[in-house]
């Protein structure tokens, strides 16, 4: 892998920068604080994204702005590579976006995780890495804060070994040996499961054999029973052919019967009849003969009758009139008489306002009584005219009452004719009824005679019919039981069956077991007693190798970068150990020049170890080292350039502010901090 260009916009302290990294040993100079690390860490964070606990996102995204990205090229197996990744701020954090990917000119846009997974596989790390929250592999073969290098170092053995062994790949081992235990564990407990299970066969193998045994005798009494069962079957077949047969009969006899009964019913009925109309044609007779109606001629009355009515309501009329004029005068009678009374009592005239004199009086009075007298003589003419009129009333009503009465009796005679006309008449009627009935009467006692010879001759149906039933029940009832008895040898086949069925299942799923159980007891016993002590063997093999590869290279960097005296080694748990004048001592005891050349050393002994072990690793031509020269003397930067030389990597990125570095990079690139803003310049 190759770093070919890195474009920042709003990290950190960089608002905008574009910045080329050639091949070779490229130096970071500038002073603290200016924003070397800055770029190692957008590095990372454009290949890997953020990290928890390593890289967040509020460390990168410059204070007050909402967005930032970084764009790195590079350049794997000869085929290039563009990635670019976003960050955003929110109300609460500042988040990742999606980014993309360009693959030889190819762009393809994805999501954070989705962008790792793809960076894992084009650098060739293991894909495990994708969920984890440190990136070990890149961290101790690329690039290492050098903090968490002397970290390393001074952290307790049992941390250290536990880190490295992440960082080797060597912890699978203990996963594995884990897994297998585990997995040891649940087939010891289905050992014991399986075990239970197949622990009654012999038990269910004898009662299926009892079940068998029972089943063979139970179909044998079921087989003797069917050929019984069978003839009972057709004997009540031919029983039941003979009761439909007689049955018929057995119907027609009774319909014959029935039409017996109905054709006396209707004979005895026609002759009650017969003798019902002669009995009323005899009465009829004799009324006719007593009964002799003249009816005379009504029209005259009837005329007479209309004329006088018509004079009554005149008569009425006029008495109405009479009395309504009569009344008329008696009301200006009474008039009068007030008018009189009043003038008798008046002293002034109420409309002229004058005394009324005694004189006046007097001559009023007198028209009053001449009026009054005039009155009473029409009123006593006309009551003498409503007399009369009233006497004549009262004849006419008499003349009125007697011919009504007479215009009534010749009606009773009319309808006393016409009941006799009517008797006449239904005495013809009941004549001919009469000769119709007894007609009737001989057909009825003919189809009689005929239905009472059938009746006879099938008298002894009934007799037949019913000892062909009882015969027919008796055979039902014998088969009913036979077929019970069938039916519950059937139900006990079947259960038998049932029970077999079940115990053959029960008995293939036993046998099943205890194959499974053998099966897992070798795999318990291969596990146990094989696998676990080769994965054992396996790691001890692999660590003894790591030791032996890494105790070499820690060994001979650490003596290039020190004085001839000092020796170095790591112990079984990679603890670094100082020798010096034959005697060893500790990594704390070290000055710090010395401190700083044992984790260059260490840093540099992972890398190589690292890279031997793993050969899909596509970083191995690039390092990156973070102020790896901390304390250093000047014959010891002199030692740094010799070792950087023997590592023949194609690029060398160091961050340091040391100035005779510039003597041995290949390249500089120099970043310089105004006004809280970093900015790039490059010297080749």
């Amino acid at each position: 892998m190759r770093i070919e260009k890195l474009k920042l916009r709003n990290i950190r302290s960089y608002t905008s920068a574009n910045i080329d990294f050639p091949d070779g040993i490229v130096l970071l100079s500038g002073d603290i604080g200016a924003g070397k690390s800055t770029i190692l860490l957008a590095i990372e964070f454009a290949l890997f994204g953020l990290l928890r606990s390593e890289i967040s996102g509020s460390a990168l995204l410059r204070n007050g702005e909402i967005a930032g990205e970084v764009e790195l090229t590079f350049k794997v197996k000869g085929r290039k590579y563009i990635i670019k990744r976003t960050l955003k701020r929110t109300q609460k954090r500042v988040e990742q976006s999606s980014g993309h990917l360009i693959i030889d000119d190819v762009k393809q846009e994805a999501t954070p995780t989705e962008l790792k997974s793809l960076i894992l596989q084009i650098l060739g790390y293991p894909s495990d890495l994708l969920n984890k929250a440190k990136n070990f592999l890149y961290r101790y073969t690329v690039y290492t804060p050098q903090e968490d290098m002397k970290r390393i170092l001074l952290d307790p053995p049992d941390v250290r070994l536990a880190i490295l062994r992440k960082v080797f790949g060597v912890d699978k081992y203990a996963r594995i040996a884990e897994n297998a235990n585990s997995y040891a564990k649940a087939l010891r407990e289905r050992k014991r499961a399986l075990a239970l299970v197949s622990s009654d066969l012999s038990k269910l193998k004898q009662e299926l054999e009892d079940n068998q045994k029972k089943l063979k005798e139970s179909k044998e009494s079921a087989s003797k029973l069917a050929p019984e069962i069978k003839s009972l079957q057709e004997k009540i077949a031919s029983a039941k052919n003979l009761i439909q047969s007689l049955e018929k009969e057995r119907e027609r006899a009774e319909k014959i019967s029935q039409e017996y009964t109905k054709a006396q019913t209707e004979a005895e009925i026609k002759m009650q009849q017969q003798e019902r109309a002669e009995n009323e044609i005899k009465a009829i007779g004799l009324k006719l003969a007593n009964t002799q109606i003249i009816v005379p001629d009504s029209q005259k009355l009837e005329v007479r009758e209309k004329e006088l009515a018509q004079k009554h309501r005149e008569h009425e009329k006029n008495s109405k009139e009479i009395q309504q004029k009569i009344a008329t005068l008696r009301a200006e009678e009474a008039h009068s008489k007030r008018i009189t009374d009043k003038i008798l009592t008046l002293d002034q005239c109420p409309t002229c306002q004058q005394k009324v004199t005694q004189e006046h009086k007097q001559d009023i009075m007198g028209r009053h009584r001449k009026k009054e007298e005039e009155l009473n003589l029409k009123i006593e003419e006309y009551n003498k005219n409503a007399l009369d009129s009233k006497r004549e009333l009262e004849q006419i009503n008499r003349e009125l009452e007697r011919l009504r009465e007479e215009i009534q009796k010749v009606k009773v005679l009319k309808i006393k004719a016409q009941h006799a006309k009517d008797f006449e008449e239904r005495k013809a009627r009941l004549e001919r009824e009469k000769l119709l009935i007894e007609k009737q009467i001989a057909d009825s006692k003919r189809r009689i005679t005929e239905l009472s010879a059938q009746k006879e001759s099938l008298a002894q149906i009934g007799l037949q019919y019913a000892q062909a039933r009882k015969e027919l029940e008796d055979l039902a009832a014998k088969e009913r039981a036979l077929s019970i008895e069938h039916t519950r040898i059937i139900e006990i086949c079947k259960s038998h069956e049932k029970r077999i069925s079940q115990l053959s299942e029960e008995i293939e799923r036993k046998n099943r077991a205890r194959k499974q159980l053998e099966k897992t007891e070798h795999t318990h016993q291969f596990l146990t007693d094989m696998f676990n002590p080769m994965i054992t063997t396996i790691e001890k093999h692999v660590m003894a190798r790591i030791h032996h590869e890494f105790n070499a290279l820690f060994s001979d960097w650490f003596c290039a970068l020190v004085e001839n005296t000092m020796r170095a080694r790591v112990d079984d748990s990679f603890t670094p150990i100082i020798e010096q004048n034959g005697h060893d001592t500790n990594i704390e005891y070290l000055s710090g020049g010395e401190r700083t050349a044992c984790a260059l050393a260490y840093r540099l002994a992972l890398n190589a170890t690292i890279n031997s072990l793993i050969s899909a690793i596509t970083t191995k031509d690039l390092l990156i080292l973070d102020e790896p020269t901390d304390g250093f003397s000047s014959e010891q930067l002199d030692h740094l350039r010799e070792v950087l030389s023997q590592l023949k990597l194609s690029q060398i990125i160091i961050v340091s502010h040391e100035q005779k570095i510039e003597g041995f990079a290949d390249h500089i690139i120099r970043i310089r901090k105004e006004e809280h803003k970093s900015q790039i310049t490059m010297t080749n």
